[in-house]
C-alpha cells in the first residue's frame, strides 16, 4: 500500500537571510523543470539557493512513503565539510523526525513527514545505487567523475520521475568539466529537457563585497578571475592532449580499400576500444573506431572481420605490452588471438616487450596533431565520437603532471588505443633530466 506523506505546515523555527532580487536566480527558484544545470561565479549564492529549494521540496507531500533526497559532492570528506552543517543549520529544527532526525554517522536527516536527505561523496557511490530518488543535487559539477550522472544518477530518477540539479563553476581543470559543459550548453540551446542558468558573482554583490572582489582581482591571474567570478567557460587548462584542435578533424580521414589498415587496440572487457586508420606519406588518418561493451578480444576480431571482410590490402595491429600476456578470454592471450587469426592474412602485430613512458606516448600524440612548425600529421574523422571525447576530456590534476583518476569511467581507453599506434608510427622521446624536458626524435 502506497502511503501519502503529510506536508510540513508548522512555521520554520529558523531565519534565512533574504536574497537581493536577481532575475536569473528568481527564475531558478521558480523553475519546475526536471533537469537543471547551474553555472555561476563563486560566492554568488548558487549553493545556498539550490539547497533551500531542495529543503522546501522535502516539506511537500508525496504519493509514496519514502521520499529520498541526495546532495552529492566529489568526496565524502568534502560533503561533510561543505554541505552537512549548512543543511543542519537551514532545516528548521521543528521539522526533524524526533526519533530518527539526525544521523551523524551516515550524514542523513529525516523529517517527520518521512522525507529523508543523504549528504554523500561520489567517491562512495554504493550509497546511491539501487535507490529511487525524488531529487539528486550534484555540487562542484566540474570535479565529478564522468559517467556518474548518466550511469548512476539518471537511473535513480525513473520511477519517481525525480528531479536532477547540477551546479558549479566552469573550471578549466577538473575531471568532469567536459560533461558539465556539454549538458549546460544543451540547456542553453533548449535541448533534451535541460534548463540552464548562469550569472556572474558581481551581479549579486553588495558594494562592499564588490570592493573586496576588486581588491582580490589585482592579485589574481586574469583567467582565474574570469573562471571563478565571471563563470566563463575558458579554454581547457592542464589538458593532456593540448595539441588536438578542430584542425585535426577531417572527412578526408576515410577508409581506402587500397591502403593497409592500422588498428590500435586497448584490451578492456568493458569497453573494448580499438581505432582504425591508414598511415600514408607520413600522416595518420583515423577513419573508424570500435567500442564494444562486455566483450573479449576474439569477439572484437569477429566484429572487425564482419565489418571489413572485403579488405585485402593488409593489416597491422598495435597494442601495449600487457597484451602479450593478458587474456580477455579464458584460454589465449590477446596477442596470440590476433596473431593466429588467419582471416586477416599476413598481418603484422606490434606489441612491444615493454611500454613506453606515458609522457613519451602523449608527447608523440601531441606532436602528431601539430608540431612546432604548425604541421599536422594526424587527422580524425568527426564520426569517431569516443576518441574525440577522450581527447577533449583528459586532463592532469591541477598544477601537476599526474593524470586525473579516470578509473571506473569509460574515459581514456580509446585514446590509449590511438596512442599506442601513434607512438609506434611517429615516436618521440622525452629526455628526463634535472632541467626542463628536451624533446627529441626517437632513434
Amino acid at each position: 500500500m502506497i502511503l501519502q506523506t503529510q506536508p510540513l505546515t508548522e512555521a520554520p523555527k529558523c531565519h534565512w537571510e533574504k536574497f537581493r532580487y536577481h532575475p536569473v536566480q528568481s527564475a531558478l527558484w521558480t523553475n519546475r523543470s526536471q533537469h537543471e544545470e547551474v553555472v555561476a561565479g563563486r560566492g554568488s549564492g548558487k549553493t545556498v539557493l539550490c539547497r533551500r529549494k531542495m529543503i522546501l521540496d522535502m516539506a511537500l507531500a508525496k504519493p509514496w512513503n519514502d521520499p529520498l533526497y541526495y546532495y552529492v559532492l566529489p568526496t565524502f570528506q568534502q560533503a561533510k565539510r561543505v554541505a552537512w552543517y549548512p543543511f543542519l543549520r537551514d532545516i528548521p529544527k521543528n521539522w526533524y523526525n524526533p526519533r530518527t532526525g539526525v544521523n551523524r554517522t551516515d550524514l542523513s536527516i529525516e523529517l517527520y513527514n518521512g522525507s529523508k536527505l543523504y549528504i554523500i561523496g561520489a567517491d562512495k557511490p554504493a550509497r546511491l545505487e539501487g535507490n529511487q530518488a525524488d531529487w539528486v543535487m550534484v555540487d562542484e559539477g566540474s570535479d565529478q567523475k564522468p559517467g556518474l550522472v548518466e550511469n548512476t544518477i539518471f537511473p535513480m530518477l525513473t520511477r519517481k520521475n525525480g528531479k536532477f540539479t547540477r551546479l558549479g563553476i566552469p573550471k578549466r581543470t577538473g575531471i568532469g568539466r567536459v560533461e558539465f559543459r556539454e549538458y549546460y550548453e544543451r540547456g542553453m540551446r533548449g535541448e533534451g529537457g535541460v534548463k540552464s542558468f548562469f550569472w556572474k558573482t558581481i551581479e549579486t554583490c553588495t558594494p562592499k563585497e564588490l570592493e573586496l572582489i576588486e581588491a582580490r582581482r589585482a592579485n589574481m591571474d586574469p583567467k582565474n578571475y574570469e573562471e571563478q567570478y565571471e563563470a566563463k567557460w575558458l579554454d581547457i587548462g592542464g589538458s593532456v592532449y593540448y595539441g588536438f584542435t578542430e584542425a585535426n578533424l577531417s572527412h578526408e580521414a576515410k577508409y581506402d580499400p587500397k591502403l593497409e589498415i592500422m588498428v590500435g587496440c586497448d584490451f578492456n572487457v568493458t569497453p573494448m576500444s580499438w581505432t582504425l586508420g591508414h598511415f600514408t606519406d607520413g600522416k595518420l588518418y583515423i577513419f573508424d573506431e570500435i567500442h564494444l561493451e562486455d566483450t573479449h578480444t576474439q569477439a572484437t576480431m569477429d566484429y572487425l572481420h564482419a565489418k571489413y571482410y572485403t579488405h585485402m590490402a593488409g593489416w597491422r595491429f598495435f597494442g601495449d605490452a600487457s597484451g602479450r600476456a593478458r587474456k580477455t578470454s579464458a584460454t589465449r592471450s590477446d596477442y596470440a588471438i590476433i596473431k593466429n587469426d588467419s582471416r586477416f592474412g599476413q598481418k603484422k602485430v606490434h606489441f612491444p616487450p615493454r611500454n613506453p613512458h606515458v609522457r613519451d606516448r602523449v608527447a608523440s600524440v601531441n606532436r602528431a596533431f601539430q608540431n612546432a612548425a604548425g604541421e599536422i600529421s594526424c587527422y580524425i574523422n568527426p564520426k569517431c565520437a569516443k576518441l574525440i571525447r577522450d581527447l577533449n576530456s583528459m586532463s592532469y590534476i591541477e598544477n601537476t603532471m599526474e593524470l586525473e583518476d579516470y578509473s571506473g569511467t569509460q574515459i581514456g581507453h580509446m585514446s590509449d588505443a590511438f596512442g599506442y599506434k601513434v607512438h609506434w608510427l611517429m615516436p618521440i622521446r622525452v629526455e628526463y633530466t634535472s632541467i626542463p624536458a628536451v624533446w627529441s626524435t626517437a632513434s
